[in-house]
């Protein structure tokens, strides 16, 4: 990565660099924004503040990119609190979420399942032990006795996997539950409209994409009440918030928006309402040009 910035410093000539996680993209950033005297720009997405800390070699490495930073950008509220105490500086950071894909909603459906219509739960994103998708699988065994014809669909990959196919087959029917692995994001699309409720479970979370989507589209979602995901819903008002690592609380959740309609279709309209005010490209981008200038301006 370290001769892949070169490059790219040789190829344009920037006036500035732009890293995308403190951990490893600044700290290879560092040492040429110091060479060449360019500001530095860092965009914070979670687990960079959240998860590497958590080790002490870590901790001092983020803390070195945070307090090398001309300035620090983080996607949610929580990640300015985090990014504070490991070392920026009071009054270089700010809270720009990223922008939504506007290329989402263009088109119609692209799902050509033709299979009988059942409730989907679907959950989309890594399997590892921070996005606690076990208690999603829990959960669904008290969704499934209110709606036997419901399903689990989980898209995506990583370590837990192996476990979590091996807890589905211990807690729930064939049926009920299918794991797709990784799918190419083109495609992300059709899984969320196919959907009936949309589910994060996370432990912690940057600003979670799948849920940002598929509010985007107009699915009610279910979050844990966590980092991130506390920026984008609004418990009972486009969505519901529910507590960390309770899959009692999820299943009650997911029930409730599968056996009221009006419900559903009324948050899933909030929902992608606030979305697009609240990721729209353009306020989104002069947000970050408005940084790119603070830097760049001589004092």
């Amino acid at each position: 990565m370290f001769l892949g910035v070169r490059q790219g410093i040789k190829r344009h000539n920037p006036q500035l660099l732009h890293a995308h996680w403190a951990i490893p993209s600044a700290i290879a950033a560092i040492p040429w924004c110091r060479l060449l005297r360019r500001p530095l720009v860092i965009t914070c997405h979670g687990s960079d503040l959240n998860i590497v800390p958590k080790s002490t070699l870590g901790r001092l490495l983020v803390h070195m990119a945070l307090s090398s930073a001309n300035y620090t950008i983080v996607v949610s509220t929580d990640l300015a609190k985090q990014a504070l105490a490991l070392g920026t500086p009071l009054g270089r950071l700010e809270v720009i979420p990223p922008p939504l894909d506007e290329a989402l909603e263009e088109g119609g459906s692209n799902d050509h399942d033709n299979s009988p219509r059942r409730p989907v739960v679907l959950y989309v994103g890594r399997l590892d032990s921070n996005k606690g998708v076990e208690h999603i699988v829990l959960a669904m065994r008290k969704v499934v006795e209110r709606f036997p014809t419901s399903t689990l669909w989980i898209v995506g990959d990583g370590p837990k996997r192996k476990h979590l196919v091996q807890l589905s087959k211990a807690v729930l029917s064939e049926e009920s539950f299918r794991f797709y692995g990784t799918v190419p994001h083109l495609y992300i699309k059709s899984y969320i409209q196919r959907s009936s409720v949309c589910v994060s479970a996370s432990l912690s979370e940057g600003l979670p994409t799948f849920i940002a989507e598929a509010m985007q589209l107009g699915k009610p979602v279910v979050v844990t009440d966590v980092s991130g995901s506390r920026d984008l819903v609004k418990d009972g008002e486009n969505g519901l918030r529910v507590q960390p690592g309770n899959s009692e609380a999820i299943a009650d959740a997911i029930t409730k928006l599968l056996s009221d309609s009006r419900l559903s279709s009324r948050l899933g309209e909030r929902g992608r309402a606030f979305i697009r005010d609240y990721l729209h490209t353009k306020s989104v981008i002069s947000k970050i040009e408005s940084v790119y200038l603070r830097v760049t301006s001589p004092r």
